[in-house]
């Protein structure tokens, strides 16, 4: 057999493995991916305490994660399940119930009634009530895999904690092997990784940060106006904050406009004054501190990406998308830098210069042909 079959036989079969292995670990790449990303963020204290500890970074890297866990994974899972069961229990109880119009909406239908026809009356009544039947019988519909779900995400987080371990104990070496089988150049390869860290830094603990602050003081507002389903509310608040256009003040925004509508005017001023000073005001104010000298992400781009991941991943894109985005420009930065510097070198260069001027210049010359 000749040398060049053996190497094509040796990629076939490489890269026949990689599907294979692809396809067996393909469930857990987003936790995998998150854990690479909270190792990024807790490495600093990681290596202080590995400090502390006389390089025993083992033991360091397993306090790390179990602090991880503890202070952000369990709290994040035990909230994602108050959320899902109250997201549960308001669709069985939309479901079951009959809905009331409000004191003010009944007004207002009144003096429509007034303008219209007996028949065109009729038919928005009729369009109003298949919207009002059907509207909970799809929120009920889509709940109804929940648990399900969030099965699958406690295992998921329970990966995410194994990886955040091994990532905090052996990254370095971790980095290491991917040098020696990386093709790219290490200057490459040295701006891909620090653009990364800088992503995950911006993109990512800016949204979360921002998000999380926006939820607790939102979720704080909604208990003093006494709204029913805070966490649902508060949860709502959380998503919303992470995409652009939207932003935490969708949700409290909805719930106040519903209790002037219901004619609870002092609980709705209360909610639209504490929400416009102490919960959308915190958007720009952490985000700025956070995302300071890190990765910036145009708005368009952000609510595409995070539009095409959340259907392509589910909720995790509300992450990934962004992170997605803002790496590949990144790499097109890279690109772009590397051709302005081979277009100066060759610019530059005595070859390309004796081709401009007519002649190769001399050794004891310069590169433009200057002694």
């Amino acid at each position: 057999m000749s040398e060049r079959i053996s190497l094509w036989t040796l990629v076939a079969v490489a890269a026949a493995v990689g599907l294979l292995f692809f396809q067996v670990i393909r469930p857990f790449l987003i936790p995998v991916l998150f854990a690479t990303v909270l190792a990024i963020l807790v490495r600093p204290l990681c290596e202080q305490l590995a400090g502390a500890l006389n390089g025993q970074r083992r033991i360091a890297a397993g306090i790390t994660a179990v602090v991880v866990i503890l202070l952000v994974l369990l709290p994040i899972s035990v909230a994602v399940f108050i959320v899902g069961r109250e997201l549960v229990e308001f669709g069985q109880t939309v479901r079951s119930q009959d809905l009331t119009v409000p004191p003010a909406l009944s007004r207002w239908t009144g003096h429509l009634q007034d303008h219209l026809t007996d028949a065109q009356w009729e038919h928005t009544r009729s369009s109003v009530e298949s919207v009002l039947k059907e509207g909970p019988k799809l929120l009920y519909q889509q709940t109804g895999d929940l648990l399900t779900n969030l099965v699958r995400f406690v295992v998921a987080l329970a990966v995410m904690g194994l990886a955040l371990y091994y990532f905090l104990a052996e990254g370095q070496q971790m980095v290491e092997s991917v040098h020696e089988m990386s093709p790219l150049a290490d200057e490459d390869e040295r701006t891909l990784f620090v653009e990364f860290e800088r992503i995950c830094r911006g993109v990512v603990l800016a949204t979360v940060v921002t998000a999380l602050f926006q939820a607790t003081m939102a979720g704080i507002g909604f208990a003093l106006a006494g709204v029913g389903h805070v966490w649902l509310l508060a949860g709502l608040t959380m998503f919303t904050a992470m995409i652009p256009f939207l932003g935490a003040g969708s949700i409290w925004v909805t719930v106040s406009l519903w209790l002037l509508w219901n004619g609870e005017t002092g609980r709705a001023v209360f909610l639209i004054v504490y929400g416009s000073l102490l919960v959308s005001s915190l958007d720009n104010l952490i985000r700025a501190k956070v995302i300071e000298g890190s990765a910036n992400l145009h708005p368009l781009l952000g609510v595409i990406s995070m539009l095409g991941a959340l259907r392509l991943i589910g909720l995790w894109g509300v992450f990934v998308g962004p992170m997605v985005a803002a790496f590949f420009y990144a790499v097109l930065r890279i690109l772009r830098e590397r051709h302005e510097r081979q277009l100066h070198m060759a610019k530059h260069s005595p070859a390309v210069s004796g081709r401009v001027t007519g002649h190769v210049a001399s050794p004891a010359t310069g590169p433009y042909g200057i002694s």
